[in-house]
């Protein structure tokens, strides 16, 4: 039954996709009732019109200009252009219309009708006004379906006129986000919204949010998650999955398993209807709520593991609280769906042995890490996890997934370091750990130095520029110095600089040469499994730049400025011993 509900789907997104680009006939819409606003606009002229016989108006013309597919005279304005012409419409409206159809590859949908189907009728609610901006809500009828769905039309004011100049599906109130939230509030709302949204797959009353955009105007998720949404939508060809829903099916409904706090994020794992189907929701706090950051979909050994420790960590919970849950005490581990069953009996065979004492055979140690991260190993079918249990105590383990995509092995990584290298006094350099969920990547810097963000941007730099964040890095008498510095600097004073400095860039190659114009031809480099370009500049600085290995337009970028420069000896003496510590503590995560 379910094969055949997913079949329809497919013929119908199929004819509706060929129905809008003119490619094939269908069946005859019911005739078109008039909306509740009818337009006067042959009596009036535009610069008169309200915003609700603006939008009437329009789709009136839209409409009308499609025609009736079944005898001919079928006509699609997007195809022939129609739309750049109307009076309605603003040029910024046109010119997202026109890069949104340029970017369809062999279907797509209507961004002026947010759908894949012609109505057979709207309605125009009453306008919410707002200074120079409105919204009116446009209540559109399909047919065979009673009920409307709602799109919502923005309008701006120019030259005294109304125009159109975005138009969104229909969400939820934004007020369902004022009050506060905790973490699993935010994605059982989420998930709720979205799957009532799709609808009913065995009826015709469904709806597609991935092709509609409706996700777009979401106040559950970050604008930077919804940009990494649609590139990955874009990359798909011929196929692909929802990245809300890691599948390529609709279950029947998602539901929050453990929550993990980790620094200042969260993470909610949530089990769907179908067997053995997790998948990891990251959050962040935004004023009294949460919102979405990350989906990680478990179908690949980092993300695999990436869901196991979250949920593993979540079970635990706080461990200053007197919650705080035993997982190998309370057998949870037994019967998970990322865990292979002869890796369960193995478990089950070790913690039989211990006698008054042992190990968490997932953890590898008799502590509770404060966090973790996850890297994609070089090896096949395994995956790195650091577990961080202080600023100078990290363990690395090594998760192997077998074909099934079960984990079937955990053991230890000796090939990494546990703490950072050793200087020439033979002591090693205590790191504590800087964690950035927005661009996936952590690392080190030693535990009594300051790290203090830079001001990027500002007057004489373009809006565009490539550089997102950046920090410095310096220990706190260097911070305390530079921050009593007032009036003119004194010309006999030494010279006191950030020793390290840390960067972001966003974008592609050419985007990175706008900022290190001579990166692409820099001395290749692998620190600590990781692949970097080293640039080298007189008088004595450098800059040791990481592509991310999971996200092709972000760039971490650090840069020495003393260990090397002439007349800053001194400084160097306290920096270097932690240049390569820094370095090789950089980790990477979705």
């Amino acid at each position: 039954m379910y094969g055949q509900r997913m079949t329809r789907l497919f013929l119908y997104l199929f004819l509706m996709a060929l129905a809008l680009v003119g490619c094939t006939a269908t069946s005859e819409p019911e005739t078109a009732v008039s909306p509740t606003v009818v337009s006067e606009s042959i009596a009036e002229t535009s610069e008169s019109l309200t915003p609700e016989q603006v939008t009437a108006d329009f789709y009136n013309w839209y409409l009308e200009t499609i025609g009736d597919r079944s005898d001919g005279s079928f006509t699609n304005p997007l195809v022939e252009g129609l739309y750049r012409d109307s009076e309605y419409l603003s040029a910024d409206f046109v010119a997202y219309i026109d890069e949104t159809i340029a970017g369809f590859q062999g279907g797509g949908f209507d961004p002026i009708l947010l759908a894949q189907d012609i109505p057979v009728r709207f309605a125009v609610q009453e306008a919410v006004m707002n200074g120079a901006m409105t919204t009116v809500d446009v209540h559109f009828y399909w047919g065979g379906n009673p009920g409307p769905s709602v799109r919502t039309v923005h309008l701006i004011q120019q030259n005294g006129r109304w125009l159109i100049d975005n138009v969104t599906a229909e969400m939820p109130a934004a007020a369902m986000l004022a009050a506060p939230h905790t973490p699993e509030d935010v994605v059982v709302a989420f998930y709720d919204w979205y799957l009532d949204y799709i609808g009913d797959l065995s009826s015709d009353d469904f709806r597609n949010p991935l092709v509609d955009k409706a996700y777009h105007d979401a106040p559950y998720l970050t604008a930077s998650f919804v940009g990494h949404i649609d590139e990955l939508l874009a990359s798909f060809t011929g196929g692909g999955y929802d990245p809300f829903l890691c599948a390529q099916a609709v279950p029947t409904e998602m539901t929050p398993d453990v929550t993990c706090a980790r620094s200042d994020m969260a993470s909610v794992v949530m089990r769907s209807s179908f067997a053995n189907h997790l998948l990891t929701v990251d959050l962040r706090p935004e004023g009294e709520s949460w919102v979405i950051t990350n989906i990680t979909c478990a179908h690949d050994p980092a993300s695999i593991a990436t869901t196991f420790y979250t949920w593993y960590l979540g079970y635990i919970g706080n461990c200053g609280l007197e919650e705080m849950r035993n997982p190998l005490a309370d057998k949870a581990y037994q019967g998970h769906p990322l865990l292979a069953e002869s890796f369960v009996q193995e478990v089950d065979k070790l913690l039989a042995g211990f006698d008054q004492g042992g190990y968490d055979p997932f953890l590898l140690a008799q502590d509770v890490p404060q966090d973790f991260s996850v890297d994609p190993s070089v090896e096949a079918d395994t995956a790195v996890v650091h577990l961080q249990f202080g600023p100078d105590s990290v363990k690395h383990l090594r998760v192997t997934v077998n074909e099934r995509g079960k984990i079937s092995a955990i053991t230890e990584n000796e090939l990494l370091p546990s703490s950072g290298p050793e200087n020439e006094t033979g002591s090693s350099v205590p790191l504590g750990v800087f964690i950035s969920d927005e661009y996936g990547f952590s690392f080190g810097y030693p535990v009594d130095w300051v790290l203090q963000t830079e001001a990027v941007g500002g007057p004489g730099m373009p809006d565009d520029w490539p550089v997102q964040v950046a920090w410095y890095m310096m220990p706190q008498d260097v911070a305390d110095a530079l921050a009593s510095r007032s009036g003119p600097p004194d010309p006999n004073a030494p010279i006191i600089v950030a020793p390290f400095q840390v960067e972001v860039v966003v974008g592609d190659e050419q985007a990175m040469a706008r900022v290190y114009y001579d990166f692409a031809v820099g001395e290749q480099a692998s620190i600590n499994n990781h692949q970097a370009i080293i640039l080298r500049h007189d008088p004595g600085y450098s800059h040791v730049i990481f592509p991310h290995p999971l996200r092709p337009d972000t760039w971490i970028i650090f840069t020495d400025w003393v260990t090397e420069f002439p007349g800053r000896e001194a400084q160097a003496q306290v920096a270097e011993p932690a240049w390569l510590p820094v370095l090789s503590s950089l980790q990477f995560n979705k």
